[in-house]
């Protein structure tokens, strides 16, 4: 359930509340989801308009959701990475 993921990554955040291990969290996640997100998905229909980073996000299916996303900020990257384990394998219907 998305609240339940929800909950697990505020949890993995919260406990990284010393020096800057959050965001080196987040740079870790972020290169994990630049290498696994193929080049040519970075196309305008992929692009998310509005951010300040470049950034692209793919619906690779639709029901249960799967998305893959990235972004040219490895913070970003990150961060986006945690709304795909937040979203994927969820119902359309969550």
């Amino acid at each position: 359930m998305v609240s339940e993921k929800i909950y697990e990554i505020k949890d993995t955040l919260q406990s990284l509340v010393v020096g800057n291990m959050g965001l080196h969290y987040l740079v870790d996640l972020g290169k994990v989801s630049q290498k696994s997100y193929p080049k040519e998905d970075r196309v305008e229909e992929n692009f998310i308009h509005g951010c300040t980073s470049y950034a692209w996000i793919k619906l690779e299916n639709d029901d249960p959701i799967q998305i893959n996303t990235v972004s040219d900020s490895l913070i970003i990257s990150g961060i986006l990475y945690l709304l795909e384990k937040a979203f994927n394998g969820e119902p359309k219907s969550s």
